[in-house]
């Protein structure tokens, strides 16, 4: 019981059987979008949810940003239903206890950076003083002060997001949710922002995000993956770091070990001078290997054979084997080999 207890305790937020179900003008068709759905989020984890397009992911985060309401099944936000919270609370209770980033900012264009930050704040009825001691270490930490200000108009992609992962912050929410955040930015603004969410979760926020990026999935803990409103598989961590290697490598397709050796010898010695032939046990290190790199290794969808496919993927797992989820969601093999821990032999679970 004491260990149960800990464990409701841990949890900030609880999916339980979660199914929505819409009806079309007149009531003539019904589509469910969510189909009971459950899951966990713990303490100062930082998850990221991936599907394509009409998967369930608007709906899913909808519903657990309080702004729609399930048909059925129920959301726990550090221990309050959701769905039984008064209409007139729920606005209060959505600023003060949730943080949202989005993909196109929603900065208003006619206030500086810093009075946007400081908006929830004054919706809150919070003192300038109070206000200004908020925001100061947090600018700080996101590079901003100098930026503060200015308006939207007037700086980045990068920027805006910054101001907008600063307006998150400012009200100690209990968990972050983000939509695509990455969406709308460059190759370099991503890395910082992906950089940033990382340093917020080590220092113990609680992040959610949903993104069809592989680069920004990767760098969470745990990955659920959502298709036909269903979350299917989900995939941990293991505990070693992503690393970068310098060299471009073509795709690889099918055939195993063998042909994916002589795939690499085209591509000449690796940074340690070393012939690709004697690389010993290519693939239990893949997840070295740069995030783009990795997309344009498996995001074809081929099915999984080889070594490959004994380590990764099964040849008797209907899931991950040839012709499984392998082919039909192809960034589920790139997110596998970014996040597979070669060394505690970590893997994929059903849900």
């Amino acid at each position: 019981m004491q260990i149960t207890e800990e464990k409701k305790l841990m949890t900030i937020l609880e999916v339980n059987h979660l199914e929505k179900v819409y009806t079309t003008r007149f009531g003539s068709q019904k589509i469910q979008a969510l189909a009971s759905v459950s899951f966990s989020v713990e303490k100062g984890e930082y998850v990221a949810i991936m599907g394509e397009s009409g998967s369930g992911k608007t709906t899913l985060l909808n519903i657990l940003a309080a702004l729609d309401k399930p048909t059925g099944g129920t959301v726990l936000l550090d221990g309050h239903n959701l769905s039984k919270i008064r209409e007139s609370d729920i606005a209060a209770f959505r600023r003060d206890n949730l943080g949202f980033v989005f993909q196109d900012f929603n900065l208003l264009d006619t206030f500086s950076l810093e009075d946007n930050i400081f908006l929830p704040l004054v919706l809150a009825g919070k003192s300038y003083p109070e206000m200004k001691a908020r925001l100061t270490p947090i600018a700080r930490k996101l590079g901003i002060v100098e930026l503060l200000a200015k308006y939207p108009y007037e700086v980045s992609g990068g920027q805006k997001q910054r101001a907008a992962v600063a307006r998150a912050l400012i009200t100690n929410p209990r968990l972050i949710l983000a939509d695509e955040p990455t969406g709308a930015l460059d190759s370099k603004a991503t890395d910082e922002l992906l950089r940033l969410f990382g340093e917020i979760n080590r220092e113990g926020q609680t992040l959610l995000v949903v993104t069809h990026s592989v680069k920004a999935a990767s760098h969470a803990g745990r990955v659920l993956f959502i298709k036909d409103g269903e979350v299917f598989h989900q995939i941990y961590r293991g505990n070693r770091c992503i690393r970068r290697y310098p060299i471009p490598l073509p795709c690889w397709r099918q055939g195993g070990t063998d042909h994916d050796r002589g795939t690499l010898s085209q591509t000449g010695p690796d940074r340690h001078g070393q012939k690709p032939q004697a690389l010993p046990a290519l693939y239990t290190d893949l997840h070295g290997y740069g995030h783009d790199v990795l997309h344009h290794l498996f995001s074809s969808g081929q099915s999984c054979r080889g070594r490959h496919a004994r380590r990764g993927f099964p040849a008797g797992d209907p899931d991950f084997g040839p012709g499984g989820h392998g082919s039909i969601f192809p960034d589920l093999p790139v997110l596998y080999q970014l996040l597979f821990d070669s060394e505690t032999e970590k893997r994929i679970w059903p849900l």
